[in-house]
């Protein structure tokens, strides 16, 4: 199963201008204010409800309709959420409900399909370890994220509204995307989480799997393909270089002094005049094989020069599933200077 939950923020920088309580934003897709809407990935309305707490709305662009609506306040100059969340599609029927406390989820999350029709309701436990699968699962690549954070799953249903699990309890046979490649896998549910022996296939049946759980967590696995037994104890580990962080891509670029050239002055840990995302994708032996950035340039030769220095990166420790070494993606945020426009 997969959650969409933390992929519809943008974290942002705001201040209210003194003595206006209510102000329209418009934001691009890096996250950076932007003159009007033909710019602009999202339209966010700003109200001020208290002393420190103020209310957003977000809207589509392209119908002006309503995206998301919750609430929250500012600490060093980052929004931290606070309050209950609701996310429209763009045909304003409601696909989520949940709740933040202080910046951490809270309480139940509740998911719709898109024909309104009640699809799940699950409980975050605990968080996975480390920046890594933040920066290399959900969105980035297509991973299951219930592989990684830990969910209770309390109820589960089809599009008809055929009920899977209810009370978390029920067998479930599921097709899962792995990273580009299907599988079918089936299992136990019990209190809300996979239990005991799940057994699955990729969809040319050439690799089969037994993986052994206890209340959600995954002890061993044993994966047969190719005439070989491969074991593991973790699904997925993202592709990772000499770096414990995960700003990888951009201690590397400080290292190197690339951007000496554009500020000779700059320190190691200058985070720019803003931030520019960037997704590598790094193969089965741990090279880079391809760079592609989230923003439009006008300066074509810092393109150049940025997506030359990250293909000639040395060798990363690739991504594995399932005890195999796979091609796999990875996403960072770059700095990016006024002197390189």
């Amino acid at each position: 199963m997969k959650t969409t939950l933390l992929s519809i923020f943008f974290c942002f920088s705001y201040f209210f201008i003194r003595g206006q309580e209510t102000q329209v934003l418009y934001f691009d897709r890096n996250d950076r204010q932007v003159n009007g809407v033909h710019d602009a990935f999202i339209i966010r309305e700003i109200k001020k409800t208290g002393a420190e707490i103020f209310s957003f709305s977000d809207f589509y662009t392209s119908n002006k309709k309503l995206k998301l609506t919750g609430s929250g306040y500012f600490f060093n100059n980052r929004i931290i959420y606070h309050g209950d969340f609701k996310v429209y599609n763009e045909n304003s029927v409601k696909v989520q409900e949940f709740s933040f406390e202080y910046g951490k989820s809270k309480g139940l999350i509740t998911e719709y399909f898109n024909n309104g029709i009640l699809f799940r309701k699950s409980e975050k436990i605990s968080v996975g370890e480390g920046y890594d699968f933040d920066r290399a699962g959900g969105d980035v690549n297509e991973l299951p994220n219930f592989g990684h954070d830990l969910f209770k799953l309390n109820y589960l249903a089809d599009s008809t509204g055929k009920t899977l699990i209810e009370n978390g309890k029920g067998y479930l046979i599921e097709r899962l995307n792995y990273l580009g490649e299907y599988y079918t896998e089936e299992g136990n549910y019990v209190d809300g989480f996979k239990d005991g022996v799940w057994k699955g296939k990729n969809s040319s049946g050439t690799k089969l799997y037994l993986e052994h759980y206890k209340k959600g967590i995954l002890k061993r696995g044993e994966l047969m393909t190719a005439g070989k037994k491969i074991s593991y104890s973790k699904l997925f580990t993202a592709p990772n270089y000499k770096y414990t962080n995960n700003h990888i891509a951009d201690l590397y670029l400080m290292d190197t002094q690339f951007y000496k050239k554009y500020v000779p002055t700059i320190k190691k840990y200058d985070f720019g005049d803003s931030r520019i995302l960037v997704h590598l994708t790094i193969n089965e032996n741990g090279n880079v094989a391809s760079v592609v950035f989230d923003y439009a340039f006008t300066n074509q030769q810092v393109k150049s020069d940025l997506t030359e220095a990250l293909m000639n990166m040395p060798k990363w420790k690739p991504a594995t599933l399932r005890g195999q070494n796979v091609k796999a993606k990875y996403s960072c945020t770059l700095p990016f200077f006024k002197t390189m426009e």
